[in-house]
């Protein structure tokens, strides 16, 4: 049986450093990591790559726990969009999701601990996060005017958006209205560097309904 005294302290481990504490094959570290998974005792986070029941009921009320877990999951990514608005008190409706951009292929992570929302995003737009270290682990966080772009940017044009009386604020439930100006003007430098007319349509709306 694998003493899991070694890696309760760790923010995750790999089937190829158990292999080597156990001093087993990958073979054999793999079933004997499925048997501690079966009994409760570690959660598996991608296919080989675990972490500890015992470090998750250490760490998940923190703060940062879901950014490390993001990008021990998808390393060219940052939190961002409505889990990060969530924070701010943006979305008015509770998120359970976790959601991020990478520059890879969109794809979704689920596992024990929650499911996780990659969608890609441009080179150019991979910006606009804050950089933190948890338990050794670098991790990334949008600012909360990036994370608004993103959530705009990678949902669909709302129909209404080309109407004179649309409010899109009041559309998405976007609690913004508070923001001071810097951060308004964080958001339109996003804004700006996309080139998008869809952000442009976006913005224009803001500024008429919202921040007058």
């Amino acid at each position: 049986m694998i003493n899991l005294g070694k890696l309760d302290y760790l923010p995750y481990f790999t089937l190829q450093a158990v292999s080597q504490i156990a001093g087993t094959s990958l073979q054999a570290t793999r079933q004997l990591l499925a048997r501690q998974e079966k009994s409760g005792k570690i959660i598996r986070l991608k296919r080989g790559c675990y972490m500890s029941r015992e470090f998750w009921l250490m760490h998940k009320n923190d703060l940062d726990f879901m950014a490390m877990i993001s990008v021990i999951l998808q390393p060219q990514s940052y939190l961002t969009g409505a889990w990060v608005l969530q924070k701010y008190g943006v979305m008015t409706e509770g998120i359970y999701s976790v959601t991020a951009v990478t520059t890879k292929h969109t794809r979704v992570i689920t596992n024990k601990i929650a499911t996780f929302y990659y969608a890609h995003i441009a080179n150019k737009l991979f910006n606009g996060y804050e950089e933190i270290n948890y338990c050794g682990v670098s991790c990334r966080e949008a600012t909360a005017a990036k994370a608004l772009f993103d959530y705009l940017y990678l949902r669909h044009e709302p129909g209404g958006l080309r109407e004179k009386n649309f409010d899109l604020a009041e559309d998405e439930r976007l609690n913004i209205d508070d923001w001071k100006k810097s951060r308004i003007n964080e958001f339109l430098s996003y804004i700006k560097m996309s080139r998008l007319p869809k952000m442009g349509r976006i913005a224009k709306n803001l500024k008429e309904n919202v921040w007058v």
